[in-house]
């Protein structure tokens, strides 16, 4: 039988839709942890796009049970009344049912319909769920009859660039919050629920206020007012309590200014947890109160907020820095963590708390690239991640290196035996092997002197090369430096470009013609002759060069000014660059970055999105509605934008890399199914139970179906019989389930023998 997969036929083909044939395939699961919910003495948490549960009655790191694949990063996770509650962003408001707290499984979501439409922060009314809709509240029902989501109302729609950010309820009294836009109404609303009608609006004239909670005995109301941080540089935050006995005049009782340090450790109070009235909240980076300056390692602050005369302070709990959420229960808490994912204290003295140890889901996203069937992904947090992609819908964690510190460049080499990285933290350059990630080498080329930004790595022959801008307090030129690794245990710096003018991009093609934007003039380099410079054409007066992307001999390049939109240049080879068609207007203009491939060119945004366009017309051909929608416009987003063998991969900073394609007869990897003989199996990964949906149109009358389970060298595994008789649904005449938790985890493939189909499956 080991010869059998050698006659499986993968095929499968991403259809098209009207003229959009940019189509989502998967992405890789887990980033940083932003949204944490402990219930059921389990862990419910959003790593970016990815929901995962967590067993936290297993030791630290805490077992994981179940992860689902969103498309948008989660922002909120709530249970209640036995079901999970999910926002994530694009992908809306879903409801999951919990008969099995470990494996959600999904009953209905809502996907908003407008890039002017989120789900950020939800709050409960009976069976009805206030949403913070991003421009808008919104008011959804969950039947439990029929288990349908449906959309009710939308109300208090913002104006300006105003959002409304977070949300809560307690008996007839909603309160959310709206900032973060130009003119935005910054502050404070009430509301009463039963006549829809706003009570009082509380001005808050410092910070962004990210989130409200009611306490639970009192008439109050506690702001987690985050930070001013990225408007005007000030990090620091506040926190403040409001007493509605009358919800028309809210008076402030009570009110702190929570000091931060610009930069590396701002005071951003943002989401968190009341239990029994002493409230818990996450406050991004902040210091330690009785600290002196410089303390950055990240701090909870616990407030008792029991009593309107007397809220105050009780304590700060080490949470490390870049914490987002808290979840508070059997004398534990979780905190979600950009680097460290969960960080888990025992807390039943709260003045002597005591770290558990962290379970790591993975960092934010800096980078990626892709060499054959395997994907790397740089992160902000812990080192870099490998994924097996043969099977595009379903990459498979290979193995990671987990050092602490940022990683912001990856790259293959020429051969993909070795793994490039560049890293921040260590202002470093190391070469590692692919196949275990030993370190080979590393250098650093600034002798620890300068912190180093990296972004942008291309590679060509024995150079690796990356845009390098030297920071200090977000200040520095760019340079573009140029590694020779032709020796992977001694590679060093073969050249720095340091053109005038702001560099925007680079590209290099496969003659090792390096292409170089900077805002003043577009340039060309010949690698292979000592990067001699062929090509300094300035920018046409009023307009500024920006970010590029090469196919073939043609160069497409995003300009501003007068007028803005895409030029095309065609390159002879040499040491001419040509303008062809004028300048393209755009629907949408100041792209983040480009990227173009044989089916098309693609400009994706910060906060619109991913467009596809015509190469010869740029004319629109497609949308693909990313993962971002975090707050405000100017923060983070995506970190890079690259095509490779009819790929697209999109680096979404607080997600994941998502892989998408614009070809719509993509070979995915996946089995081929006979048309004769559906067949399905699920969940995928899986955990422990295999469910299969065998349709057969033709042969029915057979008393015993029968299936076999190989590992990828052809081995099989497990033999089963399924008799017909095993369970009836609708659209799948054969419905069973199967017991694979005793397989170790890896791909298989599933073969129903007796038409020939085969499916391929994870077991985590």
């Amino acid at each position: 039988m080991k010869n059998l997969l050698l006659s499986f036929a993968f095929l499968v083909v991403i259809k098209s839709y009207g003229q959009n044939n940019l189509q989502y395939i998967s992405s890789n699961t887990g980033a940083g942890c932003y949204a944490v919910e402990y219930a059921n003495g389990l862990l419910y948490t959003g790593t970016g796009n990815t929901l995962q549960v967590y067993d936290v009655n297993t030791p630290v790191p805490h077992t994981k049970t179940f992860e689902h694949r969103f498309v948008s990063t989660i922002d909120d996770i709530k249970v209640r009344n036995n079901r999970l509650y999910v926002c994530a962003n694009h992908d809306g408001l879903s409801v999951w049912d919990l008969t099995s707290p470990s494996y959600p499984a999904l009953l209905d979501q809502y996907v908003p319909d407008s890039l002017n439409q989120a789900a950020y922060n939800m709050a409960f009314y009976g069976d009805s769920i206030f949403v913070t809709y991003k421009t808008m509240m919104a008011v959804f029902y969950f039947n439990p009859a029929n288990n349908v989501l449906s959309l009710i109302n939308t109300f208090a729609r913002q104006t300006g660039n105003s959002f409304a950010r977070g949300v809560d309820v307690k008996n007839n009294l909603l309160a959310f919050t709206t900032a973060y836009g130009t003119n935005a109404q910054t502050g404070i609303h009430i509301w009463d629920i039963p006549t829809m009608t706003e009570l009082s609006f509380y001005q808050q004239n410092f910070a962004d206020p990210e989130n409200v909670l009611f306490s639970q005995n009192v008439p109050l109301l506690n702001v987690l007012g985050g930070t001013e941080s990225w408007q005007n540089g000030n990090p620091k935050g506040i926190f403040y309590s409001l007493n509605i006995t009358n919800p028309q005049t809210p008076v402030v009782v009570h009110s702190d200014t929570l000091g931060g340090g610009f930069n590396f450790y701002i005071a951003g109070p943002i989401s968190g947890q009341i239990v029994n009235d002493t409230i818990y909240f996450a406050t991004n980076g902040m210091s330690d109160s009785t600290s002196a300056a410089g303390d950055t390692a990240g701090y909870v602050y616990v407030y008792d907020v029991s009593n309107p005369n007397n809220v105050h302070f009780i304590t700060n709990i080490n949470a490390g820095l870049w914490h987002f959420d808290v979840a508070v229960g059997n004398h534990k808490m979780y905190v979600a963590s950009e680097w460290y994912g969960v960080k888990t204290l025992d807390i039943v003295n709260l003045f002597a708390p005591v770290n558990l140890g962290l379970t790591l889901t993975g960092g934010w996203n800096c980078a990626s690239d892709k060499f054959g069937n395997r994907m790397v992904v740089a992160q902000e947090g812990y080192g870099f991640k490998q994924y097996d992609i043969s099977d595009l819908q379903h990459p498979m964690l290979i193995n990671s290196v987990v050092t602490i510190g940022f990683c912001y460049g990856i790259h293959y080499d020429k051969t993909g035996n070795y793994i490039f990285s560049f890293n921040y933290t260590d202002d470093d350059f190391r070469v590692y092997r692919a196949s275990d990630l030993i370190l080979m080498s590393s250098l650093n080329p600034n002798s620890g002197l300068v912190i180093t930004d990296y972004f942008k790595e291309e590679v060509w022959q024995d150079k690796a090369i990356a845009i390098q801008k030297p920071v200090f307090l977000g200040i520095g030129s760019k340079n573009v430096i140029c590694y020779d690794v032709s020796d992977i245990n001694n590679p060093y710096v073969d050249t720095i470009l340091a053109p005038a003018g702001q560099i925007e991009d680079i590209e290099v093609n496969a003659a090792g013609k390096l292409f170089l934007s900077t805002t003043s003039t577009m340039y060309v380099y010949d690698m292979a002759n000592n990067y001699q410079q062929l090509i300094a054409m300035p920018v046409t007066f009023l307009q500024q060069f920006h970010d590029i992307a090469l196919f073939d001999d043609t160069l497409y390049a995003y300009v501003s000014g007068l007028p803005s939109g895409v030029e095309k240049y065609a390159y002879n080879g040499s040491n001419q660059l040509t303008q062809a068609g004028g300048t393209f207007p755009l629907p949408v203009n100041d792209p983040k970055f480009l990227a173009a491939d044989a089916f098309g060119l693609y400009l994706n945004y910060q906060e619109e999105g991913l467009y596809a366009f015509d190469k010869s017309t740029i004319s629109q051909t497609g949308y693909y509605k990313h993962s971002l929608e975090f707050y405000r416009p100017d923060q983070w987003g995506e970190r890079g934008l690259f095509c490779k063998d009819s790929l697209i991969f999109l680096v979404e900073y607080f997600g994941q890399t998502s892989i998408l394609s614009n070809y719509d007869s993509l070979n995915i990897g996946v089995p081929e199914i006979d048309p004769e003989r559906s067949f399905e199996v699920y969940p995928i990964p899986v955990l422990d139970k295999l469910s299969i949906c065998i349709g057969d149109s033709k042969n029915h009358k057979n008393a015993k179906t029968p299936i076999e389970i190989f590992n990828p060298i052809g081995e099989m595994v497990l033999a089963v019989y399924l008799p017909i008789a095993s369970r009836w649904l609708s659209g799948c005449p054969l419905h069973t389930i199967i017991d694979v938790s005793h397989l170790a985890p890896g791909v298989y493939f599933i073969c129903e023998t007796q038409s020939g189909a085969v499916q391929k499956f994870i077991k985590q």
